[in-house]
Protein backbone atom coordinates (compact mmCIF):
# COMPACT_ATOMS: atom_id res chain seq x y z
CA UNK A 1 0.00 0.00 0.00
CA UNK A 2 1.24 3.51 -0.80
CA UNK A 3 -0.10 7.03 -0.49
CA UNK A 4 0.34 10.25 -2.45
CA UNK A 5 -1.31 13.61 -1.94
CA UNK A 6 -2.86 15.31 -4.98
CA UNK A 7 -1.35 18.42 -6.58
CA UNK A 8 -2.54 21.82 -5.32
CA UNK A 9 -2.76 24.72 -7.77
CA UNK A 10 -1.43 27.89 -6.14
CA UNK A 11 -3.37 31.10 -6.80
CA UNK A 12 -1.26 34.10 -7.80
CA UNK A 13 -2.12 36.24 -4.79
CA UNK A 14 -0.92 37.51 -1.44
CA UNK A 15 -0.71 35.03 1.43
CA UNK A 16 -3.25 37.25 3.26
CA UNK A 17 -5.88 37.49 0.49
CA UNK A 18 -7.93 34.58 1.83
CA UNK A 19 -9.58 36.60 4.63
CA UNK A 20 -11.31 39.05 2.33
CA UNK A 21 -12.63 36.22 0.16
CA UNK A 22 -14.12 34.29 3.10
CA UNK A 23 -15.51 37.46 4.73
CA UNK A 24 -17.43 38.24 1.54
CA UNK A 25 -18.85 34.72 1.25
CA UNK A 26 -19.54 34.08 4.96
CA UNK A 27 -19.40 37.34 6.93
CA UNK A 28 -21.43 36.02 9.88
CA UNK A 29 -19.52 32.77 10.37
CA UNK A 30 -17.50 32.64 13.60
CA UNK A 31 -13.79 32.96 12.97
CA UNK A 32 -12.29 33.38 16.44
CA UNK A 33 -13.41 32.84 20.01
CA UNK A 34 -11.10 34.41 22.58
CA UNK A 35 -11.65 34.87 26.30
CA UNK A 36 -15.41 34.81 25.91
CA UNK A 37 -15.60 37.15 22.91
CA UNK A 38 -16.64 36.00 19.44
CA UNK A 39 -15.30 37.54 16.23
CA UNK A 40 -16.94 36.75 12.90
CA UNK A 41 -15.09 36.60 9.60
CA UNK A 42 -16.76 39.86 8.57
CA UNK A 43 -15.73 41.62 11.78
CA UNK A 44 -12.18 40.25 11.52
CA UNK A 45 -11.87 41.61 7.98
CA UNK A 46 -13.10 45.04 9.12
CA UNK A 47 -10.54 45.09 11.93
CA UNK A 48 -7.81 44.22 9.43
CA UNK A 49 -8.93 47.07 7.15
CA UNK A 50 -8.76 49.45 10.13
CA UNK A 51 -5.24 48.29 10.95
CA UNK A 52 -4.22 48.70 7.31
CA UNK A 53 -5.58 52.26 7.26
CA UNK A 54 -3.59 53.05 10.39
CA UNK A 55 -0.35 51.62 9.01
CA UNK A 56 -0.67 53.46 5.70
CA UNK A 57 -1.53 56.65 7.57
CA UNK A 58 1.78 56.31 9.40
CA UNK A 59 3.62 55.91 6.12
CA UNK A 60 4.17 52.17 6.39
CA UNK A 61 3.60 49.85 3.48
CA UNK A 62 5.34 47.70 0.87
CA UNK A 63 8.83 46.60 1.88
CA UNK A 64 8.74 48.05 5.41
CA UNK A 65 9.75 45.55 8.07
CA UNK A 66 7.25 45.41 10.90
CA UNK A 67 8.09 43.51 14.06
CA UNK A 68 5.10 42.04 15.87
CA UNK A 69 5.80 41.49 19.56
CA UNK A 70 2.32 40.66 20.78
CA UNK A 71 1.00 37.75 22.82
CA UNK A 72 -1.14 35.17 21.06
CA UNK A 73 -4.61 36.64 20.57
CA UNK A 74 -6.86 38.38 18.02
CA UNK A 75 -4.65 41.50 17.96
CA UNK A 76 -1.74 39.45 16.68
CA UNK A 77 -3.93 37.99 13.90
CA UNK A 78 -5.25 41.41 12.87
CA UNK A 79 -1.91 43.22 12.85
CA UNK A 80 -0.03 40.45 11.01
CA UNK A 81 -2.64 40.01 8.28
CA UNK A 82 -2.90 43.79 7.84
CA UNK A 83 0.87 44.15 7.43
CA UNK A 84 1.08 41.25 4.98
CA UNK A 85 -1.83 42.51 2.89
CA UNK A 86 -0.11 45.90 2.56
CA UNK A 87 3.05 44.25 1.27
CA UNK A 88 5.02 44.92 4.45
CA UNK A 89 7.32 42.22 5.83
CA UNK A 90 6.38 40.64 9.17
CA UNK A 91 9.20 39.92 11.63
CA UNK A 92 7.74 37.63 14.33
CA UNK A 93 9.07 38.45 17.80
CA UNK A 94 8.23 36.89 21.15
CA UNK A 95 6.53 39.48 23.34
CA UNK A 96 8.30 38.04 26.38
CA UNK A 97 11.80 38.38 24.87
CA UNK A 98 14.26 40.18 27.17
CA UNK A 99 15.65 43.58 26.20
CA UNK A 100 19.00 42.33 24.85
CA UNK A 101 17.35 39.75 22.61
CA UNK A 102 14.80 42.24 21.32
CA UNK A 103 17.51 44.77 20.47
CA UNK A 104 19.60 42.14 18.71
CA UNK A 105 16.70 40.87 16.61
CA UNK A 106 15.36 44.31 15.69
CA UNK A 107 18.86 45.31 14.63
CA UNK A 108 19.49 42.11 12.63
CA UNK A 109 16.13 42.32 10.85
CA UNK A 110 16.39 46.10 10.34
CA UNK A 111 12.90 46.56 11.75
CA UNK A 112 11.22 49.84 10.75
CA UNK A 113 8.31 49.63 13.20
CA UNK A 114 7.30 47.34 16.03
CA UNK A 115 3.78 46.67 17.30
CA UNK A 116 3.49 45.94 21.02
CA UNK A 117 0.82 45.88 23.70
CA UNK A 118 -0.20 49.29 25.09
CA UNK A 119 1.40 48.51 28.46
CA UNK A 120 4.74 47.65 26.80
CA UNK A 121 5.22 50.79 24.66
CA UNK A 122 7.24 52.87 27.14
CA UNK A 123 9.36 49.94 28.30
CA UNK A 124 10.22 48.79 24.79
CA UNK A 125 10.89 52.37 23.64
CA UNK A 126 13.46 52.74 26.40
CA UNK A 127 15.06 49.38 25.60
CA UNK A 128 15.31 50.09 21.86
CA UNK A 129 16.52 53.68 22.26
CA UNK A 130 20.05 52.28 22.47
CA UNK A 131 19.83 51.22 18.83
CA UNK A 132 21.06 53.37 15.98
CA UNK A 133 17.83 54.35 14.22
CA UNK A 134 15.39 52.60 16.61
CA UNK A 135 12.10 51.32 15.16
CA UNK A 136 8.88 53.25 15.47
CA UNK A 137 6.85 51.89 18.40
CA UNK A 138 3.14 51.29 17.77
CA UNK A 139 0.54 50.30 20.32
CA UNK A 140 -1.81 47.52 19.22
CA UNK A 141 -4.56 49.14 21.26
CA UNK A 142 -4.50 52.45 19.40
CA UNK A 143 -7.14 52.93 16.73
CA UNK A 144 -6.66 55.92 14.39
CA UNK A 145 -9.42 57.28 12.22
CA UNK A 146 -8.65 56.97 8.56
CA UNK A 147 -9.58 55.31 5.32
CA UNK A 148 -7.65 53.06 3.04
CA UNK A 149 -6.38 54.43 -0.26
CA UNK A 150 -8.57 53.49 -3.20
CA UNK A 151 -5.89 51.25 -4.67
CA UNK A 152 -3.23 49.35 -2.82
CA UNK A 153 -0.99 47.23 -5.06
CA UNK A 154 -1.25 43.59 -4.06
CA UNK A 155 2.02 41.93 -3.07
CA UNK A 156 3.51 39.70 -5.76
CA UNK A 157 4.06 35.98 -5.06
CA UNK A 158 7.84 36.36 -4.88
CA UNK A 159 7.75 39.42 -2.61
CA UNK A 160 9.12 38.88 0.88
CA UNK A 161 6.37 38.17 3.44
CA UNK A 162 7.99 36.88 6.65
CA UNK A 163 11.45 37.17 8.20
CA UNK A 164 11.45 34.64 11.05
CA UNK A 165 14.64 33.68 12.83
CA UNK A 166 16.13 30.20 12.65
CA UNK A 167 16.39 28.35 15.94
CA UNK A 168 20.15 28.80 16.01
CA UNK A 169 20.77 25.21 17.15
CA UNK A 170 23.93 24.97 15.02
CA UNK A 171 25.16 28.57 15.28
CA UNK A 172 23.90 32.12 15.49
CA UNK A 173 20.22 32.53 14.50
CA UNK A 174 19.73 33.64 10.89
CA UNK A 175 16.83 35.37 9.18
CA UNK A 176 14.84 33.05 6.93
CA UNK A 177 13.46 34.53 3.70
CA UNK A 178 9.83 33.44 3.25
CA UNK A 179 7.94 34.83 0.28
CA UNK A 180 4.19 35.17 -0.16
CA UNK A 181 4.36 32.08 -2.40
CA UNK A 182 6.15 30.09 0.34
CA UNK A 183 3.61 31.04 3.01
CA UNK A 184 0.55 30.63 0.77
CA UNK A 185 1.78 27.21 -0.39
CA UNK A 186 2.46 26.04 3.15
CA UNK A 187 -0.99 27.14 4.33
CA UNK A 188 -2.73 25.18 1.57
CA UNK A 189 -0.49 22.14 2.00
CA UNK A 190 -1.03 22.28 5.77
CA UNK A 191 -4.82 22.38 5.43
CA UNK A 192 -4.83 19.47 3.00
CA UNK A 193 -2.38 17.35 5.02
CA UNK A 194 -4.35 17.81 8.26
CA UNK A 195 -7.83 17.49 6.67
CA UNK A 196 -9.03 20.90 7.85
CA UNK A 197 -12.39 21.95 6.47
CA UNK A 198 -15.10 24.56 7.07
CA UNK A 199 -16.82 22.33 9.63
CA UNK A 200 -13.63 21.95 11.71
CA UNK A 201 -13.45 23.47 15.19
CA UNK A 202 -9.88 23.99 16.36
CA UNK A 203 -8.75 24.68 19.93
CA UNK A 204 -5.51 26.56 19.34
CA UNK A 205 -2.87 27.47 21.92
CA UNK A 206 0.39 27.43 19.94
CA UNK A 207 2.26 30.77 19.97
CA UNK A 208 1.50 32.80 16.84
CA UNK A 209 5.07 34.13 16.84
CA UNK A 210 6.17 30.60 15.94
CA UNK A 211 5.67 29.48 12.34
CA UNK A 212 3.88 26.28 13.43
CA UNK A 213 1.35 28.26 15.43
CA UNK A 214 0.82 30.86 12.70
CA UNK A 215 0.38 28.31 9.92
CA UNK A 216 -2.00 26.12 11.93
CA UNK A 217 -4.17 29.16 12.64
CA UNK A 218 -4.21 30.55 9.09
CA UNK A 219 -4.72 27.09 7.58
CA UNK A 220 -7.89 26.82 9.65
CA UNK A 221 -9.00 30.39 8.86
CA UNK A 222 -8.30 29.77 5.18
CA UNK A 223 -10.94 27.02 4.99
CA UNK A 224 -13.48 28.96 7.06
CA UNK A 225 -13.12 26.91 10.25
CA UNK A 226 -13.84 28.12 13.78
CA UNK A 227 -10.88 28.67 16.09
CA UNK A 228 -11.03 28.80 19.87
CA UNK A 229 -7.86 30.75 20.59
CA UNK A 230 -5.90 30.55 23.85
CA UNK A 231 -3.23 33.05 24.87
CA UNK A 232 -1.15 30.22 26.36
CA UNK A 233 -1.35 26.53 27.09
CA UNK A 234 -3.29 25.36 30.15
CA UNK A 235 -4.35 21.73 29.93
CA UNK A 236 -7.50 22.09 32.02
CA UNK A 237 -8.74 25.04 29.94
CA UNK A 238 -7.98 23.21 26.72
CA UNK A 239 -10.04 20.23 27.87
CA UNK A 240 -12.90 22.51 28.98
CA UNK A 241 -13.04 24.27 25.62
CA UNK A 242 -12.84 21.05 23.63
CA UNK A 243 -15.93 19.90 25.51
CA UNK A 244 -17.75 23.25 25.35
CA UNK A 245 -17.21 23.95 21.64
CA UNK A 246 -17.26 20.31 20.46
CA UNK A 247 -13.81 20.77 18.99
CA UNK A 248 -12.72 18.37 16.26
CA UNK A 249 -9.01 19.14 16.06
CA UNK A 250 -6.01 20.14 18.15
CA UNK A 251 -2.49 20.95 17.02
CA UNK A 252 -0.53 19.90 20.06
CA UNK A 253 2.94 19.85 21.55
CA UNK A 254 4.56 16.95 23.37
CA UNK A 255 3.43 18.22 26.75
CA UNK A 256 -0.21 17.92 25.64
CA UNK A 257 0.19 14.19 25.00
CA UNK A 258 1.94 13.75 28.34
CA UNK A 259 -0.88 15.61 30.10
CA UNK A 260 -3.42 13.35 28.38
CA UNK A 261 -1.48 10.33 29.59
CA UNK A 262 -1.55 11.65 33.17
CA UNK A 263 -5.20 12.77 33.16
CA UNK A 264 -7.80 10.88 35.13
CA UNK A 265 -10.52 8.79 33.51
CA UNK A 266 -13.11 11.60 33.60
CA UNK A 267 -11.27 13.54 30.90
CA UNK A 268 -12.02 11.01 28.14
CA UNK A 269 -15.74 11.83 28.24
CA UNK A 270 -14.99 15.52 27.66
CA UNK A 271 -12.97 14.81 24.51
CA UNK A 272 -15.51 12.71 22.61
CA UNK A 273 -15.83 15.28 19.80
CA UNK A 274 -12.12 15.15 18.93
CA UNK A 275 -11.33 13.41 15.65
CA UNK A 276 -7.56 13.73 15.86
CA UNK A 277 -4.65 15.41 17.59
CA UNK A 278 -1.59 16.34 15.58
CA UNK A 279 1.79 16.89 17.15
CA UNK A 280 4.99 17.79 15.39
CA UNK A 281 7.15 20.00 17.57
CA UNK A 282 9.34 17.37 19.23
CA UNK A 283 9.63 13.56 19.34
CA UNK A 284 7.81 11.63 22.03
CA UNK A 285 7.94 7.99 23.06
CA UNK A 286 5.76 5.94 20.65
CA UNK A 287 4.38 3.87 23.53
CA UNK A 288 2.89 7.00 25.13
CA UNK A 289 1.26 8.07 21.87
CA UNK A 290 -0.21 4.62 21.33
CA UNK A 291 -1.52 4.49 24.89
CA UNK A 292 -3.21 7.88 24.56
CA UNK A 293 -4.76 7.05 21.17
CA UNK A 294 -6.17 3.77 22.48
CA UNK A 295 -7.40 5.31 25.72
CA UNK A 296 -9.23 8.25 24.15
CA UNK A 297 -10.28 6.74 20.83
CA UNK A 298 -9.00 9.45 18.48
CA UNK A 299 -6.11 9.39 16.05
CA UNK A 300 -2.79 10.89 17.07
CA UNK A 301 -0.74 11.88 14.07
CA UNK A 302 2.79 13.19 13.92
CA UNK A 303 4.07 15.70 11.40
CA UNK A 304 7.40 17.24 10.57
CA UNK A 305 8.40 20.64 9.38
CA UNK A 306 10.95 23.39 9.70
CA UNK A 307 10.82 27.15 9.57
CA UNK A 308 12.73 27.07 6.29
CA UNK A 309 9.65 25.38 4.77
CA UNK A 310 7.09 27.65 6.47
CA UNK A 311 6.93 24.91 8.05
CA UNK A 312 5.08 21.89 6.62
CA UNK A 313 6.83 19.13 4.67
CA UNK A 314 5.34 15.91 6.14
CA UNK A 315 2.21 14.81 7.92
CA UNK A 316 0.52 11.54 8.77
CA UNK A 317 -2.88 10.70 7.30
CA UNK A 318 -6.22 9.93 8.87
CA UNK A 319 -6.29 6.36 7.54
CA UNK A 320 -5.72 4.14 10.61
CA UNK A 321 -3.87 1.50 8.60
CA UNK A 322 -1.30 4.10 7.51
CA UNK A 323 -0.72 5.82 10.85
CA UNK A 324 2.56 4.94 12.52
CA UNK A 325 3.34 6.99 15.61
CA UNK A 326 7.05 6.39 15.06
CA UNK A 327 6.88 8.04 11.63
CA UNK A 328 6.18 11.63 10.55
CA UNK A 329 4.06 10.36 7.69
CA UNK A 330 4.08 11.22 4.03
CA UNK A 331 5.31 14.15 2.00
CA UNK A 332 3.01 17.15 1.74
CA UNK A 333 1.57 17.74 -1.73
CA UNK A 334 4.03 18.96 -4.37
CA UNK A 335 6.92 18.31 -1.98
CA UNK A 336 9.94 16.34 -3.18
CA UNK A 337 11.93 14.42 -0.57
CA UNK A 338 15.33 12.83 -1.08
CA UNK A 339 17.69 10.97 1.25
CA UNK A 340 21.36 11.55 0.51
CA UNK A 341 24.80 10.77 1.87
CA UNK A 342 25.52 13.60 4.38
CA UNK A 343 29.14 13.70 3.22
CA UNK A 344 28.18 13.74 -0.46
CA UNK A 345 24.68 15.24 -0.93
CA UNK A 346 24.81 14.55 -4.66
CA UNK A 347 24.77 10.81 -3.92
CA UNK A 348 21.40 9.24 -2.93
CA UNK A 349 21.49 6.67 -0.15
CA UNK A 350 20.63 3.08 -1.09
CA UNK A 351 17.00 2.03 -0.63
CA UNK A 352 16.24 1.19 2.98
CA UNK A 353 19.21 3.05 4.43
CA UNK A 354 18.96 6.31 6.38
CA UNK A 355 20.29 9.52 4.90
CA UNK A 356 20.15 13.28 5.27
CA UNK A 357 16.74 14.62 4.28
CA UNK A 358 16.64 17.06 1.36
CA UNK A 359 13.38 18.96 0.85
CA UNK A 360 12.15 20.81 -2.25
CA UNK A 361 8.79 22.41 -2.90
CA UNK A 362 6.88 25.67 -3.30
CA UNK A 363 6.96 26.26 0.46
CA UNK A 364 10.75 26.06 0.78
CA UNK A 365 12.66 29.28 1.42
CA UNK A 366 15.28 30.49 -1.03
CA UNK A 367 17.90 31.27 1.61
CA UNK A 368 19.00 32.97 4.80
CA UNK A 369 19.75 36.64 5.21
CA UNK A 370 22.51 37.83 7.50
CA UNK A 371 22.29 41.07 9.47
CA UNK A 372 24.40 42.82 6.84
CA UNK A 373 22.00 41.78 4.08
CA UNK A 374 24.18 38.99 2.63
CA UNK A 375 22.27 36.06 1.11
CA UNK A 376 23.35 32.72 2.56
CA UNK A 377 22.52 29.60 0.54
CA UNK A 378 25.09 27.29 2.12
CA UNK A 379 22.34 24.89 3.25
CA UNK A 380 20.75 24.74 -0.20
CA UNK A 381 21.82 22.53 -3.10
CA UNK A 382 22.19 23.92 -6.60
CA UNK A 383 18.72 22.62 -7.57
CA UNK A 384 17.06 24.48 -4.67
CA UNK A 385 16.77 21.50 -2.33
CA UNK A 386 17.22 22.37 1.35
CA UNK A 387 19.57 20.31 3.50
CA UNK A 388 17.61 19.76 6.70
CA UNK A 389 20.47 18.29 8.74
CA UNK A 390 18.13 15.51 9.90
CA UNK A 391 18.97 11.84 9.48
CA UNK A 392 15.85 10.11 8.14
CA UNK A 393 14.78 6.71 6.88
CA UNK A 394 11.82 5.70 4.70
CA UNK A 395 9.88 2.47 5.22
CA UNK A 396 8.34 0.16 2.62
CA UNK A 397 5.05 2.10 2.70
CA UNK A 398 6.74 5.42 1.92
CA UNK A 399 6.53 6.82 5.46
CA UNK A 400 9.43 8.80 6.85
CA UNK A 401 10.94 8.40 10.31
CA UNK A 402 13.40 10.78 11.95
CA UNK A 403 16.45 8.82 13.12
CA UNK A 404 18.45 11.71 14.52
CA UNK A 405 19.87 15.16 14.04
CA UNK A 406 23.24 15.10 12.30
CA UNK A 407 24.53 18.02 14.36
CA UNK A 408 23.20 16.48 17.58
CA UNK A 409 24.95 13.15 17.33
CA UNK A 410 26.70 12.42 20.63
CA UNK A 411 30.38 11.53 20.28
CA UNK A 412 31.32 9.09 23.07
CA UNK A 413 34.97 8.01 22.93
CA UNK A 414 34.89 8.38 19.16
CA UNK A 415 31.63 6.46 18.72
CA UNK A 416 28.52 8.13 17.28
CA UNK A 417 25.44 7.80 19.50
CA UNK A 418 22.03 8.87 18.16
CA UNK A 419 19.86 10.37 20.94
CA UNK A 420 16.65 9.57 19.05
CA UNK A 421 17.41 5.83 19.14
CA UNK A 422 17.97 5.84 22.89
CA UNK A 423 14.93 8.05 23.53
CA UNK A 424 12.70 5.63 21.61
CA UNK A 425 14.11 2.73 23.61
CA UNK A 426 13.68 4.46 26.95
CA UNK A 427 10.16 5.45 25.97
CA UNK A 428 9.26 1.77 25.73
CA UNK A 429 10.08 1.24 29.43
CA UNK A 430 6.79 0.85 31.36
CA UNK A 431 8.08 3.02 34.19
CA UNK A 432 9.15 5.99 32.06
CA UNK A 433 6.71 8.73 31.13
CA UNK A 434 9.01 11.12 29.26
CA UNK A 435 12.70 11.36 28.50
CA UNK A 436 15.42 13.04 26.46
CA UNK A 437 19.03 12.03 25.89
CA UNK A 438 21.70 14.73 25.80
CA UNK A 439 25.45 14.69 25.34
CA UNK A 440 27.14 16.10 28.46
CA UNK A 441 30.71 17.36 28.01
CA UNK A 442 33.39 15.15 29.56
CA UNK A 443 37.18 15.71 29.41
CA UNK A 444 37.98 12.02 28.85
CA UNK A 445 35.04 10.62 26.86
CA UNK A 446 34.26 13.77 24.88
CA UNK A 447 30.54 13.51 25.66
CA UNK A 448 28.57 11.36 28.09
CA UNK A 449 25.16 10.14 26.81
CA UNK A 450 22.95 11.31 29.67
CA UNK A 451 19.27 10.38 29.97
CA UNK A 452 16.95 12.87 31.66
CA UNK A 453 13.97 10.80 32.76
CA UNK A 454 10.48 11.62 34.04
CA UNK A 455 9.32 8.44 35.83
CA UNK A 456 5.71 7.40 36.07
CA UNK A 457 4.09 7.74 39.44
CA UNK A 458 4.89 4.85 41.77
CA UNK A 459 7.48 3.47 39.34
CA UNK A 460 10.30 3.66 41.94
CA UNK A 461 12.99 3.59 39.27
CA UNK A 462 16.70 3.75 39.99
CA UNK A 463 19.49 4.94 37.72
CA UNK A 464 20.98 1.46 37.65
CA UNK A 465 17.68 -0.03 36.47
CA UNK A 466 17.41 2.45 33.62
CA UNK A 467 21.03 1.92 32.56
CA UNK A 468 20.57 -1.85 32.70
CA UNK A 469 17.40 -1.66 30.59
CA UNK A 470 19.33 0.09 27.82
CA UNK A 471 22.46 -2.05 28.24
CA UNK A 472 20.48 -5.22 27.51
CA UNK A 473 19.16 -3.82 24.21
CA UNK A 474 21.93 -1.90 22.44
CA UNK A 475 25.56 -2.34 21.48
CA UNK A 476 28.08 -1.38 24.19
CA UNK A 477 29.22 1.82 22.48
CA UNK A 478 25.66 3.16 22.27
CA UNK A 479 24.61 2.86 25.90
CA UNK A 480 23.28 5.51 28.28
CA UNK A 481 26.04 6.29 30.77
CA UNK A 482 24.22 8.48 33.28
CA UNK A 483 20.62 9.07 34.35
CA UNK A 484 19.10 12.19 35.89
CA UNK A 485 15.53 12.04 37.21
CA UNK A 486 13.47 15.21 36.68
CA UNK A 487 9.87 16.21 37.32
CA UNK A 488 9.39 17.25 33.70
CA UNK A 489 11.35 17.87 30.52
CA UNK A 490 11.56 21.65 30.00
CA UNK A 491 10.25 22.64 26.60
CA UNK A 492 9.65 25.95 24.86
CA UNK A 493 6.12 27.15 24.11
CA UNK A 494 6.60 25.63 20.64
CA UNK A 495 7.56 22.26 22.12
CA UNK A 496 11.34 22.20 21.64
CA UNK A 497 13.42 20.67 24.41
CA UNK A 498 15.38 23.30 26.35
CA UNK A 499 18.65 21.40 26.57
CA UNK A 500 20.50 24.14 28.41
CA UNK A 501 18.01 24.11 31.28
CA UNK A 502 18.39 20.36 31.59
CA UNK A 503 22.17 20.49 31.76
CA UNK A 504 21.99 23.11 34.49
CA UNK A 505 20.34 20.48 36.70
CA UNK A 506 23.38 18.20 36.64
Amino acid sequence: MSFHRPHIALPQESCAAFLCEIAIRNPDRTALVFEGATITYGALARQVDGAKARLTGLGLGPGNRIGIALPTGPDYVVQAIAALDLGAVVVPLYDSAPAAEMRAKCSAAQVDAMIVEPTAVDRRRGELALLSGPPQLLSSGERLAGTLPQTIPAPKPDDLAFLPFSSGTTGEPKLILLSHRNVLASRLLFAQATALRATSVLVHFLPLSHVYGWMALTAALGVGAQIVLHARYHFEQVVADIERFRATSVFAVSQTIIDLERADSRVAKKLESLQWVNTGSAPLAPAIMRNVAERYGFAITTGYGLTEAAPVTHSAVELPELIDVEAVGYAAADTVLRLVDPDDPERPTPTGEPGELIVSGPQVSTGYSHADGRLDRSSWLSDGGFRTGDLVECDSLGRYRIVGRLKNIIKYKGYSVAPAELEALLGSHPGILDCVVVGRADPEAGEIPTAFVVPRQKAHLTSDQVIAYVRERVAPQRRVRDVVFVDQIPRSSAGKVLTRELLEQV
